[in-house]
């Protein structure tokens, strides 16, 4: 569900932010961002200005000890999605803030009760609106995907009801399903077959993941808008090979899957193959819809975690390609 809503911002912003903190406290804050709205109900989600660029202005700063951070301005435009009401007083909205720091013994929303003192001068700085996701296994992410009445379908694998606790592998994915006049790209690695795509990078949103590995992976820069959400996969498995400690390990994961179609061929002189893909004799190619059923349909359980790949595949294509 969506824990929160409201302007998030990259990494070289949030530290522009905190450089701007003239009295740092020990705790700094590495999710910078301002609320609109605390688990908003599903007639509260924005999903007409998600992903959209928001410049915005620090207008105030303030600091008690326990919490310091900036009073901002937002575009008129915007001020309609801004509903974060007090709890003490449903018809006062907050004062609109983010925190950049804290002590031991504070709470980052404690910094709407600070005193701001104006700045000499505005300073300007743009983030994205954005909603930060909260799961029933507490698993936390950002994204910058639709939430509303588009919801892709979602399926989860759990055949026998494992708790995620915290020994387990956790791991966010991404996969697309690329369409080129009726076939199909697919990924070759060591001897399994997958979808192209990959795992998101820390702090990395599923929609800049799918367009940065699909880039790495064909040679092919997407447009954004043209890579369409269609499927969330959850999945649990208790016995997981992991490579890096050549043991097996409970692993949870989440994928997202998108549809795209293209005319252009795989660019291997754009790739930007890893070292374990290349090690693994990675390959790509487009097939049929007749071939593609065909080698999906084949079992890869001889194969190092092949048959966890093999109930993926057989998810896209019933639901997807056949």
């Amino acid at each position: 569900m969506v824990h929160y809503e409201g302007i998030f911002f990259d990494k070289k912003t949030q530290d522009l932010i905190i450089s701007l903190d003239k009295n740092k406290l020990p705790i700094l804050n590495d999710e910078i961002h301002c609320t609109f709205k605390s688990k908003p109900t599903t007639n509260e989600l924005f999903d007409e200005i998600i992903g959209q660029e928001i410049e915005i202005e620090l207008v105030g700063y303030g600091s008690d000890g326990k919490n310091s951070g900036f009073e901002i301005k937002i575009p008129d435009e915007y001020k309609k999605y801004y509903i974060n009401y007090e709890e003490e007083d449903p018809s006062k909205l907050k004062k609109l803030h983010i925190t950049t720091s804290i002590s031991e013994d504070s709470k980052a929303y404690l910094t709407k009760n600070l005193k701001f003192i104006p700045l000499e001068k505005p300073i300007k700085v743009t983030g994205k609106f954005g909603y930060w996701i909260k799961e029933e296994d507490e698993t936390e992410y950002l994204t910058y995907e639709k939430q509303q009445d588009n919801l892709p379908k979602y399926i989860k694998i759990n055949r026998d009801n494992l708790v995620k606790d915290d020994t387990w592998q956790t791991f966010r994915k991404v996969r697309a399903i690329i369409e080129n006049n009726n076939t199909f790209a697919i990924t070759e690695e060591g001897g399994k077959l997958i979808f192209p795509g990959g795992k998101c990078d820390k702090d990395e949103d599923f929609h800049d993941a799918i367009g940065r590995e699909l880039r790495e992976e064909t040679g092919i820069t997407f447009q954004k808008e043209d890579l369409n959400f269609i499927l969330k996969l959850e999945t649990f498995y208790s016995d997981f090979f992991d490579y890096r400690s050549q043991s097996l390990k409970p692993r949870h994961t989440i994928t997202y899957y998108y549809y795209v179609k293209t005319s252009d061929n795989i660019n291997k002189n754009n790739q930007s193959l890893t070292v374990e893909e290349i090690k693994e004799n990675f390959k790509i190619d487009f097939i049929s819809r007749e071939e593609l059923i065909k080698q999906l349909s084949i079992d890869h359980s001889n194969v190092q975690n092949g048959k966890f790949f093999d109930e993926e595949n057989q998810i896209i294509l019933e639901n997807f390609i056949q």
